[in-house]
């Protein structure tokens, strides 16, 4: 193993800095419930399963990997935008403030996260 180089720590500067803006600039009001959440889950969830079946086939050749790792951490950091914004709308719904979705960076913290997101009632209207 070697060490990381500048574009590896800017991709984890981005994954995880992305996250954070996202939750920093939530500032629409919004709630929604826990169907929607959960579409929105399940949309990063499949966005990780279909990448790596794609990778894990390996039809790609090497050049092809190349622009497909490319693509999916492009697509990877539109979807984390989305998504932490739909965990901030959440928590709202759920009573929460917008603090506690900076948890959702925090690797274990965020499958927790979720998975308290999913069960939680909602506070504002039909859930």
């Amino acid at each position: 193993m070697g060490t990381f180089s500048v574009w590896h720590w800017l991709i984890v500067l981005l994954v995880l800095g992305v996250p954070v803006a996202a939750v920093a600039t939530e500032r629409s009001g919004r709630a929604i419930p826990r169907g929607r959440y959960a579409l929105c889950l399940l949309g990063v969830v499949a966005y990780g399963v279909v990448a790596r079946a794609i990778v894990h086939i390996g039809v790609l050749g090497d050049h092809g990997a190349a622009i497909f790792a490319v693509v999916y951490v492009l697509g990877l950091l539109v979807l984390l935008f989305f998504y932490n914004r739909a965990v901030v709308r959440r928590l709202r719904d759920a009573g929460h403030g917008k603090g506690l979705a900076y948890a959702g960076v925090v690797p274990v913290l965020n499958v927790l996260l979720a998975a308290y997101l999913l069960v939680r009632p909602g506070a504002t209207g039909r859930n």
